[in-house]
């Protein structure tokens, strides 16, 4: 196992859980690739399935459909639109 400190960048996010919510498969494949380089555990859905724990941040695109959004969560949502 690599020393996380060895590697400072892959640890900025370290302890935190990242829901992505996407169809496109490529969408979550890439954040979540991205995340979790720099530590963050990842959870990805392209469909409706229960969760084992709450996340902390939940990435999402305007294509994600409702029922897949429609989870209840103790988190503040910010909606940023598509560029």
């Amino acid at each position: 196992m690599t020393d996380p400190a060895a590697h400072p960048r892959r640890s900025i996010l370290s302890g935190l859980h990242v829901l992505v919510l996407s169809l496109n498969k490529e969408f979550a494949d890439d954040w979540q690739s991205v995340l979790v380089n720099v530590g963050a555990s990842v959870t990805k859905r392209i469909r409706p399935a229960p969760l084992l724990r709450d996340p902390d941040v939940i990435v999402t695109d305007s294509r994600a459909p409702r029922e897949l959004c429609e989870v209840r969560f103790r988190a503040v949502t910010n909606i940023v639109p598509d560029p």
